[in-house]
């Protein structure tokens, strides 16, 4: 594989890890305040946020995406750059030149 396939992959697994960080610490939080607290926050929830039209929600989950989209890029270009610029000594370290 070459390095910006590398990247890539690096780039999603980090965004993943976030991700995960971001799911556990709420786990936590709602493991914490108990499961009255939670089951309020749900019900209040529902009541304002999942009765009502959905049009509007349609769109911010379309921007979302492409922000999202557009983080990974530019953390596949950061992670890209990183590995070039640590790999690329190395490379021209032992460059292949013909038998004298």
């Amino acid at each position: 594989m070459n390095i910006q396939s590398n990247s890539r992959i690096a780039a999603a697994a980090i965004m993943g890890w976030l991700f995960t960080l971001y799911v556990q610490h709420d786990y936590a939080k709602w493991r914490i305040a108990g499961r009255d607290a939670f089951l309020s926050y749900q019900a209040n929830r529902y009541d304002t946020k999942m009765f009502g039209p959905h049009a509007s929600s349609v769109i911010a989950f379309i921007v979302l995406a492409v922000i999202i989209f557009g983080v990974y890029e530019v953390a596949a270009a950061v992670v890209y750059k990183i590995l070039a610029a640590t790999l690329a000594p190395k490379a021209q370290a032992t460059p292949n030149l013909p038998p004298s």
